[in-house]
């Protein structure tokens, strides 16, 4: 996937980064192989199948990325390390559907009842809690989720990853259960 997704950037005119990241440093090491040799770690230790793919195109598409600089991709790989595929499904429906309102989603229940949306409020809170998703205009200081939408954090995870490439059938699914509670 890293390697498709360099010749398609490279197909599609996008330039090579120019700063620092790829260059090597005093040690002889460039700053790039910490960073893939964690990418590469994190990709065999995750217990997901599904999100393997997802690494590749992190790879393939962070040398065409100048905006994301060596700190910054360190924080995306460590979202990316501690999230699931369920969450990055999230993520693509929030980049589809822009602002959406979770007030019904701000509670667990206890009672054995609406599984689904329980699922969906810890994944929504994750997300919160690691900068992907943000409150929205008009806010309501009453909830924890509220109306919300992708942070500048999740816009890049979504195109660093290519969430485009996620089966509608999953985003779709998603929806279902959002569409059901709100």
């Amino acid at each position: 996937y890293a390697i498709n997704t360099i010749k398609e950037n490279k197909d599609k005119g996008i330039p090579f980064r120019t700063d620092n990241l790829f260059i090597e440093g005093i040690d002889e090491n460039s700053k790039v192989e910490d960073l893939l040799e964690s990418t590469f770690k994190n990709a065999l230790n995750d217990y997901e199948d599904e999100k393997s793919k997802f690494y590749g195109y992190f790879i393939g598409n962070l040398p065409f990325a100048s905006e994301i600089d060596y700190s910054y991709s360190f924080t995306i790989q460590r979202i990316i390390r501690n999230i699931s595929y369920k969450e990055l499904c999230i993520i693509r429906y929030f980049k589809d559907n822009g602002t959406l309102k979770l007030q019904n989603f701000d509670s667990f229940n206890n009672d054995g009842q609406n599984i689904e949306k329980n699922e969906l409020a810890f994944y929504f809170k994750d997300l919160l809690s690691l900068g992907v998703i943000h409150k929205a205009k008009p806010m309501n200081v009453q909830y924890e989720l509220d109306n919300m939408k992708l942070s500048p954090l999740g816009d890049n995870i979504c195109k660093l990853l290519n969430l485009q490439e996620i089966d509608r059938k999953e985003i779709e699914l998603i929806g279902n259960v959002i569409t059901k509670y709100q």
